[in-house]
């Protein structure tokens, strides 16, 4: 492909002054090839991954998740957008689509890769058990409090999400060792367990509550917040 220079494309009478040679080997004007038709068109084309595209931003109404909002537009282009047409996010949004699918498997090998830790702590295949339990109480309280506080299901819940899991195994197991110590010292069941509950888990909460500057991290410090409360319970009750 070859371009003029800008002098000599000026208009349309521009196109007289351009030469090709015809098939006898006359060199003929290309304005006598051509027909122009002035016709309305954008100023600007926007392309998205080479295809001209139109860019559309918008907010999910209150009460809906930007999961609810990308579910939403996959509908309805899957029900209105002709032949040939299609679609793509940009930005959090294309990350959050491209990653929801996986966050399933993350949580997977997660709670696989802390167990075979504990497997090795422990040298045991059911010790470790006992320690992983608190792990599904802490992660219904986070989906139930979020869910309670409206918060999106976005990148960051799913990071603090993933964080709690190693978060809360390290808490049951300084608190399952604390606990038996204390059994061993003569105290009951309940105490040995109450006391170190309570007291760990204390400086855990206080630890998710955000600071200046933290308002970007709301929803890590509410996941990981309930979710050491509700863990908790969950090692009261085990």
């Amino acid at each position: 492909m070859i371009q003029a220079d800008k002098n000599y494309r000026l208009d349309t009478e521009s196109l007289n002054n351009m030469f090709v040679r015809t098939g006898s080997g006359e060199m003929a004007p290309v304005g006598q090839f051509v027909t122009l038709t002035k016709v309305y068109g954008a100023e600007t084309l926007t392309r998205f991954n080479m295809y001209t595209s139109i860019p559309v931003n918008g907010m999910p109404a209150d009460g809906y998740s930007t999961g609810d909002a990308i579910r939403a537009i996959e509908e309805v282009a899957a029900q209105t957008l002709p032949t040939g047409y299609g679609y793509e996010f940009g930005g959090i949004t294309r990350e959050e689509d491209q990653s929801s699918s996986n966050t399933t498997i993350i949580f997977i090998i997660c709670v696989l890769f802390v167990y075979l830790i504990l497997c090795a702590l422990y040298e045991s295949l059911f010790i470790p058990l006992a320690v992983i339990l608190s792990v599904p109480f802490g992660l219904m309280g986070s989906f139930f409090f979020a869910k309670c506080f409206g918060l999106d299901n976005n990148i960051y819940m799913q990071t603090g999400l993933i964080m709690l899991i190693g978060l809360l195994s390290k808490t049951a197991i300084l608190l399952t060792e604390y606990a038996s110590t204390r059994r061993k010292q003569g105290m009951t069941i309940a105490q040995a367990a109450i006391n170190p509950v309570t007291g760990g888990q204390y400086g855990l909460e206080c630890g998710e509550i955000e600071g200046r500057g933290g308002s970007g991290f709301t929803d890590i410090g509410t996941v990981g917040l309930f979710a050491f409360r509700t863990a908790r319970s969950g090692r009261l009750f085990k």
